[in-house]
C-alpha cells in the first residue's frame, strides 16, 4: 500500500468477504533462552537469540501502531487493524 509520499509495507493483509481490508503487523523480540519442552513424550528444543536494544524495539512497535492508525484514517475499506507483539523479554 502506498500514498503519494511514502510506501507502507505490511506483514499481513486480510481482505474479508465484505471487501474490508484488515492490516496486521507482527513483532517478535526475544531474550536469550535455551530450553527443552516435553509434551506427551515429544521433546522440542527452543533456542532464542537475544534481541538487544529494547528502546528501538519499543519505538518500532509504536511506529507499527501509528502506521495502522494512519491507514485506517485514510482508507474507507480499513475499519480495524492489529499489531501483535510476542516476547519473552520482561523489559517490554
Amino acid at each position: 500500500m502506498s500514498n503519494k509520499n511514502s510506501n507502507y509495507y505490511l506483514d499481513i493483509i486480510v481482505i474479508n468477504n465484505k471487501n474490508e481490508i484488515i492490516p496486521i503487523e507482527l513483532k517478535y523480540k526475544t531474550f536469550n533462552l535455551k530450553t527443552t519442552i516435553n509434551l506427551n513424550g515429544f521433546e522440542e528444543a527452543y533456542i532464542l537469540k537475544n534481541h538487544d536494544a529494547t528502546d528501538i524495539g519499543k519505538y518500532l512497535f509504536l511506529k507499527d501502531i501509528n502506521r495502522i492508525e494512519f491507514l485506517k484514517q485514510n482508507n474507507l475499506n480499513i475499519k480495524k487493524g492489529y499489531v501483535i507483539f510476542l516476547t519473552n523479554e520482561e523489559k517490554y
